[in-house]
């Protein structure tokens, strides 16, 4: 790798990470279980098995730090039932650089105005909201309550999936869209102060949410 060490690129044990072909189907969702001499070791998110591959097929590698995406290519150079050895690893960039996702979702939580962030005339009480969407940086929820743009809310009690218990969020405003059909306000955005921790939980439930939409999709 020319010098280059695995941390060098973000990566770290445990990390959740998108497996995919050179064309950018992926293959499974997988989390780090070890980095030695040079080399990835991936098993299945689930604790499944992998797929079955051919020794030296390259592929693609997709994991989140910070909020933003890093991609690499690599080659398999060994593999078990539920093992991909990856190696001679290589950053991506322009086109195969892929920013955060947005996960589609529709989850109840609760949204409190954080008055000690931004203090102004608001109420700091819990109100009801929806979270349209979620991706490792930001967010989309739907509150009928009249928040401003540089307003910072805690968003808590979000269940994204029944595997990992309930998200909560901090978060600032950065755009906001009103619902004509029923008065209230879609809002847009950026999670802050998200420990590494937590943003592998929320990636690993994204992850788990896009598995289950590709079985259903494939029955």
């Amino acid at each position: 790798m020319d010098g280059i060490e695995l941390e060098d690129f973000g990566f770290r044990e445990d990390m959740p990470v998108e497996v995919m072909n050179v064309e950018n189907e992926v293959s499974f969702y997988g989390q780090i279980d070890k980095m030695e001499n040079g080399a990835l070791y991936i098993s299945e998110l689930s604790d499944g098995l992998v797929p079955q591959v051919v020794y030296g097929t390259e592929v693609k590698l997709r994991g989140f730090m910070r909020g933003d995406a890093v991609t690499v290519r690599g080659t398999v150079s060994g593999s078990t039932d539920r093992v991909w050895k990856v190696e001679r690893l290589e950053r991506l960039y322009a086109e195969d650089l892929r920013v955060s996702f947005r996960q589609h979702v529709n989850i109840s939580a609760a949204a409190v105005y954080d008055a000690a962030a931004k203090p102004r005339d608001a109420s700091n009480d819990p109100a009801p909201c929806w979270i349209l969407d979620v991706s490792i940086g930001g967010m989309q929820f739907k509150s009928a309550c009249p928040y401003q743009v540089g307003d910072w809310v805690d968003i808590g009690g979000a269940r994204i999936v029944e595997e990992e218990e309930p998200f909560s969020f901090h978060c600032q405003v950065r755009w906001i869209r009103e619902c004509a059909q029923d008065g209230a306000f879609t809002y847009g955005c950026q999670l802050e102060d998200q420990e590494p921790a937590e943003q592998d939980r929320l990636c690993r439930a994204i992850f788990m949410i896009q598995r289950k939409e590709r079985q259903r999709f494939s029955r």
